[in-house]
């Protein structure tokens, strides 16, 4: 008899990948961007980190909210307004401001998502499979970041809309594929905590050393990868004159291929 895959692996894989995705889904296409904005170096680094500091931002206030609302809850608000920021620039493409804050309210949400699939496999996944399969959540977040330098250089000068639009068929893919998880095992994980319970368990967090020492471990290899991905492209392009960024992409990807195949054999 054939097995299936469980639930607990595919569906926290599938929206890693996505949230991957939503992470380097401009690189690929830099040069269309700058285009586009009527900018530089300069306003496309705005564009670019500006998701890194809200998602970061998120993470904490993210984890109570998730707490507090539920993961199914919270999981449907997080998509509904992921597609919403990939829709709301087509009102006017070419505007620097109104891109920048869908990104940052992107980066809020992601920040969140990220958290959402974190609690799935704490919730779902057998005990003894768990520490596998956070191994699995992070590299599956790292190949997310690699898919776009593989399906956007192909759609040409359209890449820039392709960008925005295959964030919201990942999030259509994501809200139809979760109808397929135990909804209602996921319902009885929602946790009540006071004010003041909340302001406790931040005090205790934001003072552990320990917690700091492995956010800065943390953040100064998984800064440097996105760093890596998100720029290669451009300092090659700026090495190469003759060149642009959206023709370095394929290279780039193929570098960021030896990520997820590390997180992959270490778990």
């Amino acid at each position: 008899m054939k097995r299936k895959i469980p639930v607990y692996f595919w569906f926290p894989v599938l929206g890693c990948i996505a949230g991957g995705t939503f992470f380097m889904n401009i690189p690929p296409v830099a040069g269309q961007f700058m285009h586009l904005f009527g900018v530089g170096y300069a306003g496309l680094s705005v564009f670019l980190s500006i998701l890194y500091w809200s998602h970061s931002f998120c993470q904490m206030p993210g984890g109570l909210l998730v707490d507090r609302l539920g993961v199914v809850r919270s999981l449907l608000i997080c998509l509904v307004v992921m597609v919403a920021t990939n829709l709301v620039p087509f009102l006017a493409p070419d505007s620097l401001t109104l891109a920048i804050a869908m990104r940052v309210v992107l980066g809020l949400v992601t920040g969140a998502f990220f958290l959402i699939m974190i609690k799935i496999i704490k919730i779902l996944t057998p005990p003894v499979h768990i520490a596998r399969m956070q191994g699995m959540h992070g590299a599956a977040f790292c190949l997310g970041t690699l898919i776009p330098y593989l399906y956007l250089p192909p759609t040409g000068s359209y890449g820039w809309m392709a960008s925005y639009l295959s964030g919201v068929l990942f999030c259509v893919v994501i809200g139809l594929c979760m109808f397929r998880l135990p909804l209602d095992r996921l319902r009885e994980s929602k946790e009540t905590m006071t004010f003041s319970q909340a302001l406790r368990m931040m005090k205790n967090i934001s003072t552990s050393r320990n917690l700091w020492l492995l956010g800065c471990c943390h953040g100064f290899f998984f800064g440097t990868i996105n760093t890596f991905g998100n720029w290669l492209p451009s300092i090659l392009a700026d090495i190469r004159t003759s060149s642009t960024p959206d023709d370095w992409a394929v290279a780039t990807g193929a570098m960021l291929l030896v990520v997820p195949m590390g997180r992959v054999f270490v778990s």
